[in-house]
């Protein structure tokens, strides 16, 4: 991440440890974190005990700008602990600044398209502790324009999150409402249940004698000849009723 601070001037060290303060130095401002991290590094092994205060403060500046945030807070407590008050405003500026560089990360997770739903959230809040520490640091000097600037960045990255989190959200809702209904699963058919009530009666086929079958015929005989009898005798009476109707 591009730090946002400027190098305390270096102090001139006899001995141990200048040629890599120098080197460390040039690399830091050239943009090269990583190269000015491991000489400020060297250094501060080289010099030990005798190290000033100001050499750990810019280990902290070189590690934000190389992104290895644990690194510079680690750092700036280091300084706390040597140099004591002059540094806990310039220990908020290094915090604020690692809270920034892990809520861009969250932001930058929270943009892919499988995001975790958390990431904005995340990502707020990192920008919100990030602005707090930064307005810490700035109030403790009568201007810090570094610091002032910052503050005035952050709060403007929470309004682009705050925003980008209420578009997602609205895609979401809208492609939620465009989903398909799936139908629940039918239950498959039921067999009919066996009924407890009896089945009708059939009435058994009974074989018919030969004799017993004449005596049928002549009854179907019989009723046949007594039904032509009765249709001759209502013809017989039909003109006498001169109202009577057709009969088709």
């Amino acid at each position: 991440m591009k730090c946002t601070a400027l190098l305390l001037s270096l102090l001139t060290f006899a001995g141990a440890g200048d040629d890599a303060v120098e080197r460390g130095a040039a690399a830091f401002h050239a943009g090269r974190g990583e190269e000015a991290l491991a000489e400020f590094q060297r250094a501060v092994h080289e010099l030990g005990d005798s190290a000033p205060t100001e050499l750990h403060y810019d280990v902290a500046l070189a590690a934000l700008q190389c992104g290895q945030p644990a690194v510079a807070e680690a750092a700036a407590e280091q300084a706390v602990a040597r140099g004591g008050e002059p540094f806990v405003a310039r220990r908020a500026f290094v915090r604020g600044s690692a809270a920034f560089h892990e809520a861009e990360l969250a932001a930058a997770e929270a943009a892919l398209p499988d995001a975790d739903p958390t990431a904005f959230d995340r990502a707020i809040r990192g920008v919100e502790s990030a602005r707090d520490a930064w307005r810490s640091a700035a109030t403790s000097r009568d201007d810090w324009p570094q610091a002032r600037r910052n503050v005035e960045r952050a709060s403007k990255r929470l309004l682009e999150l705050a925003r980008a989190k209420a578009e997602r959200q609205r895609k979401h809702e809208a492609g939620a409402g465009r989903s398909v209904v799936l139908e629940p699963p039918r239950e498959p058919a039921r067999a009919p249940e066996a009924s407890n009530a009896p089945a009708p009666a059939v009435a058994p086929e009974v074989d018919l004698t030969p004799s017993q079958i004449e005596r049928l015929l002549e009854v179907l005989a019989r009723d046949e000849e007594a039904k032509r009898e009765l249709r001759r005798a209502r013809r017989a009476a039909r003109p006498a009723a001169a109202t009577a109707e057709r009969d088709w």
